[in-house]
């Protein structure tokens, strides 16, 4: 998802972002570091209760951008 001021982020339910599109393509935001993560699985590999799995882990995905 595509925000109006740039930010990249992976799920409307879940608003974390570590690139903006008015300074990067949007290929170049698909390899930065929550995108890459999101594709190894990690993140999205474990039984979750429902809704946004990156809700749930939202400290994993803290850690992962901080």
């Amino acid at each position: 998802m595509i925000l109006s001021h740039g930010g990249a982020e992976p799920c409307p339910f879940s608003p974390y972002s570590d690139v903006n599109i008015r300074d990067k393509s949007l290929k170049e935001a698909m390899n930065f570091k929550l995108f890459t993560a999101l594709r190894s699985g990690d993140l999205l590999a474990d039984d979750h209760n429902g809704g946004c799995v990156l809700y749930e882990k939202r400290e994993q995905v803290e850690a992962l951008l901080s």
